[in-house]
């Protein structure tokens, strides 16, 4: 078991990702630098991970190395959770205002599919749910 956003989690969800080749065919064309972080009661930033993908590929899933994203996604933690088990969805979450979004909404619902598969990974991950 792995907290979450720990190394061995990112270890764990890139390996899980590399796994689904549909993944990089479905994102072809598509390229960004997105960051999912997780904050606190008070909208603090308290952990991130950055996931960088460029023509479809994913090239980077780590620690958070840039200072400027084209899409920042973040929840607080127990938001992530009841995503990751299937309790609420990500487009649920958005609505309700629960998982926050920046960045271009339009490219992003062009791969809202492939882009929640990749969140619904987290679901296989065995996870402690803390920082």
């Amino acid at each position: 078991m792995f907290d979450f956003l720990s190394k061995e989690w990112i270890e764990f969800c890139r390996k899980l990702i590399a796994e689904r080749k549909d993944i990089e065919e479905r994102l072809r064309g598509f390229g960004a630098n997105i960051k999912y972080y997780v904050e606190d009661d008070r909208g603090n930033e308290i952990g991130a991970v950055e996931l960088r993908v460029e023509n479809g590929r994913i090239v980077y899933l780590g620690e958070v190395r840039s200072n400027t994203f084209d899409y920042e996604i973040g929840a607080r933690l127990e938001v992530w959770k009841a995503i990751a088990t299937g309790e609420i969805g990500p487009r649920f979450a958005l609505i309700t205002k629960k998982l926050k979004f920046k960045g271009s909404l339009i490219e992003a619902f062009k791969y809202e599919d492939v882009l929640e598969d990749l969140i619904s990974t987290f679901s296989s991950i065995p996870t402690r749910w803390s920082l």
